[in-house]
């Protein structure tokens, strides 16, 4: 079992529109393996699948992937009843083949995008591949950056007010000396 973090507010897959930019991961996966993604910040994720054509032999990959907001792959309402990666909410599947004697009926490649309801805080993605062996590939965002210092809110002083405010002080000032004197 292989566990990949993706860290940053903007964390991402693939096609996530978010504004951070990204690098490519790929990983192997084969019958019965999982890849495990942790997300954060996002809405949705789309992961790419891919099998290799070519050669004189039928070839054929397929899994599908749950979701979960806890890390021990559970529906939000469950108890703690320990880890169940099968227990989470459904994100759909793939069904690749390649078949050499028909070219037209094979399909090497799908995107499967994953929604999540809304943009959640924490989401971790557990993908099985169920038989054959092929590639898993998405986006890995960076890191956001780290927010600027708020500025403190100052009401703004239209310039020409602040000329008047100047002036109405000084003459007030020498309205004062000449009493004074």
């Amino acid at each position: 079992m292989m566990s990949k973090v993706i860290p940053g507010a903007a964390a991402a897959i693939a096609a996530l529109c978010l504004l951070s930019p990204a690098t490519a991961a790929t990983v192997d996966l084969s019958a019965n393996a999982w890849q495990i993604v942790t997300l954060h910040d996002v809405s949705s994720a789309t992961l790419d699948f891919t099998l290799a054509s070519g050669g004189s032999s039928y070839i054929n990959y397929g899994g599908y992937i749950k979701w979960s907001t806890r890390a021990d792959g559970r529906q939000t309402g469950d108890g703690p009843w320990g880890t169940c990666y099968d227990c989470g909410y459904a994100g759909g599947g793939w069904d690749l083949s390649y078949n050499p004697w028909n070219l037209a009926g094979s399909t090497t490649s799908k995107a499967v995008t994953v929604d999540f309801g809304g943009t959640q805080e924490s989401v971790y993605l557990y993908i099985r591949a169920t038989y054959g062996a092929g590639l898993l590939s998405y986006a890995e965002a960076a890191p956001a950056a780290e927010p600027e210092p708020a500025q403190p809110d100052l009401p703004a002083v239209p310039l020409p007010a602040g000329g008047v405010l100047l002036v109405s002080a000084l003459a007030l000032a020498a309205m004062g000396r000449r009493k004074a004197a």
